[in-house]
């Protein structure tokens, strides 16, 4: 590993999904609701990701929450899923290096190059998308879909 940022071009050929589990699927809501309407529908979305030191693997832990409201502010559906990605990346030590410690007692921290991270995170999010939307049929969030976003705004 480096200490500077490397500049290495991302490859996606060198990039494989080695596992992906859904860790929680839920879909909740108050007895007799329909939903019909998606625009008072809010959403959030989190990301964490894990880097290996010696290895080339990489874990990146995608939740979602969705909630609607009624007109008192009192959810009426609520939803949350989580999904596990597992990566393999051949060439990952041109994208990782070592943050500098701020201090002895601290250990450094692993940081990967922005550009693998937008790449990686594509990859999550539109999957997770697909998957969501499969896992919604048939519910009240039927036909309910992540909307399009810029992957490097949920960099984590």
């Amino acid at each position: 590993m480096t200490r500077a940022q490397p500049k290495s071009v991302v490859v996606p050929e060198k990039i494989f999904i080695s596992s992906i589990n859904i860790t929680n699927a839920q879909v909740n809501t108050a007895q007799g609701i329909a939903s019909n309407s998606w625009d008072k529908m809010e959403y959030q979305v989190k990301t964490k990701s894990q880097f290996s030191r010696n290895t080339n693997d990489c874990k990146i832990v995608l939740s979602t929450d969705f909630r609607k409201n009624d007109e008192n502010r009192e959810p009426i559906i609520s939803a949350n899923f989580t999904i596990e990605f597992v990566f393999i990346i051949e060439n990952l030590d041109e994208f990782r290096f070592v943050d500098e410690k701020k201090n002895e007692n601290e250990e450094p921290t692993i940081k990967i190059h922005k550009d693998l991270g937008i790449a990686l995170m594509s990859i999550v999010y539109s999957t997770a998308r697909g998957i969501i939307l499969t896992r919604t049929a048939g519910t009240v969030l039927d036909g309910a879909i992540l909307p399009v976003i810029d992957p490097a705004s949920i960099l984590s």
